[in-house]
């Protein structure tokens, strides 16, 4: 992201070469772990032993959201900052705070297979069709 702040990405002259490798690796960690962690999801969404997967998948979220916000105090404090850098990061810290919520509420329900039983097991015909529709 230095280009976007007009510096250049050249990280040899900032990091000592036999670092590089760990720098590098771990980059690719944080950009494969929400991966990870949206196949993951489709996993614990239908299947009834994942239920510690979505309290980790919480945690996990709010992790990303704490370096989304340090992220986005940096980019508000530093003198050059551009204002498409800071509305990108603004809104990345808006759908973090959003997969939050959502992930908490995921904690707290039954399995998706238990709802949809009960679902589909009420008297009410306006709450079927609900369901289908």
């Amino acid at each position: 992201m230095p280009l976007f702040h007009g510096l250049s990405p050249e990280i040899e002259s900032h990091v000592a070469t036999e670092r590089l490798p760990l720098v590098f690796w771990a980059m690719l960690l944080y950009f494969l772990v929400p991966l990870g962690a949206y196949v993951l999801s489709s996993y614990a969404s239908s299947a009834p032993g994942w239920r510690r997967w979505r309290w980790f998948q919480f945690g996990l979220s709010v992790v990303y959201t704490l370096t989304n916000t340090a992220h986005f105090v940096v980019d508000i404090l530093i003198p050059d900052s551009r204002s498409d850098q800071v509305l990108l990061m603004s809104v990345m810290l808006v759908l973090g705070l959003l997969i939050n919520f959502e992930s908490w509420r995921w904690c707290h329900t039954n399995s998706s297979w238990q709802i949809l039983i009960s679902a589909l097991s009420c008297d009410a015909p306006d709450q079927r069709a609900y369901l289908v529709a």
